[in-house]
């Protein structure tokens, strides 16, 4: 057993998870990644294990092989699949969750641990992008934020969310450097760019830390301030790059 705090990424194989993952680790923590599928270049100092599915027998698995209590849980999952999207969303996205977090609450979590979930502004917009079962199981991980937060509060487990948007990350690094799209990002953000993956890795870090030590139950937005502007005023400032 290390001496180490544990963090186990759910979805840490790519993306903002992976992002996550090393946030953690250079800050000295011991960090596994689960996930379904294994990264083709694993990261060194990450261990990576694999998650069959979302049961509570695949979590529970996953959690016997820690070797420790673990102190962050940060779901960070994505449904990538082909076929049903509604209920692919609501397994990879809710039940996944659901069950990691109650199977880790029969005796796998540290003293003060917490939980954080990455959501996305899909939770309160309309996002045309993307399917109706996205929106909904968006919406739903907020809600299980607050439920987990109460119903595990007495054991001494935070639980927060995570509300963000369009994240730059290593895969989309090259569509979002775009040059007109850095300029619309640049225009109608409060803070003049988009965010990127590490804003969100270090906003987990927050709430899993003891400076967040009363803080549950809340979904913290990280999206530059984009949600606080006017409709009117984000088109006017999009008109007035167009013309």
């Amino acid at each position: 057993m290390s001496d180490k705090k544990l963090c186990l990424i759910i979805g840490g194989s790519k993306g903002t998870g992976l992002v996550a993952a090393k946030h953690y680790l250079a800050n000295g923590w011991e960090v596994v990644s689960a996930s379904r599928n294994l990264p083709e270049k694993p990261a060194d100092g990450i261990r990576f294990l694999t998650l069959k599915d979302s049961s509570s027998d695949s979590c529970r698995k996953v959690l016997n092989m820690l070797g420790q209590p673990v102190d962050a849980v940060i779901f960070s999952q994505k449904f990538r699949g082909a076929g049903d999207s509604w209920a692919g969303e609501l397994d990879t996205g809710m039940t996944l969750t659901k069950n990691m977090i109650e199977t880790a609450a029969d005796g796998f979590f540290a003293s003060k641990a917490s939980v954080v979930i990455i959501g996305s502004a899909a939770q309160d917009f309309y996002a045309e992008e993307q399917p109706v079962s996205y929106h909904a199981a968006k919406a739903a991980l907020a809600q299980m934020a607050v439920y987990y937060a109460n119903s595990l509060g007495k054991k001494g487990v935070r639980v927060n969310g995570i509300l963000c948007g369009a994240v730059k990350k290593p895969e989309n690094t090259t569509y979002y450097e775009d040059e007109k799209m850095k300029k619309i990002y640049e225009t109608i953000s409060p803070l003049g760019r988009m965010c990127e993956a590490e804003d969100i890795a270090g906003a987990a870090f927050f709430l899993t830390g003891s400076s967040a030590s009363y803080i549950t139950g809340h979904v913290l937005k990280v999206d530059g301030g984009i949600s606080t502007v006017s409709h009117e005023s984000l088109v006017k400032k999009i008109w007035d790059i167009k013309r």
